[in-house]
């Protein structure tokens, strides 16, 4: 009945979305139940999850029981985000916070900043490796994230248009599907293909030497592993954090213009070490124990 007033008072009248949210937080006090069971069964510890919003029972679960709870991060921001960053809630915050670098501001992990330890990333070494026997690519590689793939594709129409003898290779975030008009456009433009695929953004990334996008955190990722890396910041794209005095390891494409200077440049990646720090197992093995 509290589900059903607060609903009614603050979001809708609806019977669709009242049923909606009485089985959602149905679900997740059942889960929750569901895992004190088996977390006390099998005597855990620490439980480790990725992106807090993703783990409410269990986490519910374990601090009930006054197991810690760890929460990894998910990707690299500069803001606030819902799926990357999460937002404070003393009920279910996490006891710790690991990043895999201090490039990220600890503000924006929506918990206490005394929480947020630098563990590093050890998937950094397995993807140095896997580099070296990855055939190169000359085209360049567009990031593409959620709600943006519009604007995205008629920059990168606009971009083929102006420069005709590149090629242009587009990352679908996962979460992200072309509509039939976009579908049309590629087609319609045989040096605009879509490689959108399963393989993980880090191992994708390897072939290219150049990347473009607007904020996604594959861009830091290609950052990191020595790309030339490009953010777009015109035609109803912005980068976030845009510093024209600051140099932080990307060109910016602020018209169809730079992009030519975008590809002449000498690579430099002043910012690529601050990203990820090489994984600290006895720090990290520390916090779980």
């Amino acid at each position: 009945m509290k589900v059903i007033k607060v609903t009614q008072k603050y979001i809708s009248d609806s019977n669709k979305i009242i049923l909606y949210l009485l089985l959602k937080s149905s679900t997740i006090f059942v889960q929750k139940k569901i895992y004190a069971i088996i977390f006390k069964k099998l005597n855990i510890r620490s439980i480790v999850g990725v992106s807090r919003v993703t783990f409410i029972p269990q986490s519910l679960a374990a601090k009930q029981l006054k197991i810690k709870v760890i929460e990894i991060q998910h990707g690299i921001t500069q803001g606030l985000t819902n799926l990357y960053s999460g937002y404070n809630n003393l009920v279910v915050d996490p006891d710790f916070f690991c990043t895999f670098g201090n490039f990220c501001p600890s503000t924006v992990f929506g918990i206490d900043q005394s929480k947020v330890i630098n563990v590093g990333w050890a998937f950094k070494d397995y993807i140095k490796r896997s580099s070296q026997s990855i055939q190169k690519s000359d085209a360049v590689l567009v990031i593409s994230e959620p709600e943006i793939s519009e604007k995205l594709l008629n920059f990168i129409v606009a971009l083929s248009r102006k420069f005709p003898d590149v090629y242009f290779h587009i990352r679908r975030h996962p979460q992200e599907l072309f509509n039939a008009l976009q579908l049309k456009i590629l087609k319609e433009n045989s040096h605009i293909i879509d490689v959108s695929s399963k393989q993980c953004s880090q191992i994708a990334i390897l072939p290219y030497n150049f990347v473009i996008g607007e904020n996604s955190s594959v861009l830091y990722e290609s950052l990191s592993l020595g790309k030339k890396v490009g953010r777009i910041n015109c035609n109803g794209l912005n980068a976030i954090g845009y510093d024209a005095t600051n140099s932080d390891g990307f060109y910016y494409i602020n018209d169809i213009e730079d992009f030519s200077h975008f590809m002449d440049a000498a690579v430099i990646n002043t910012g690529k070490l601050q990203i990820y720090s090489d994984f600290n197992s006895n720090l990290f093995n520390s916090l779980i124990s």
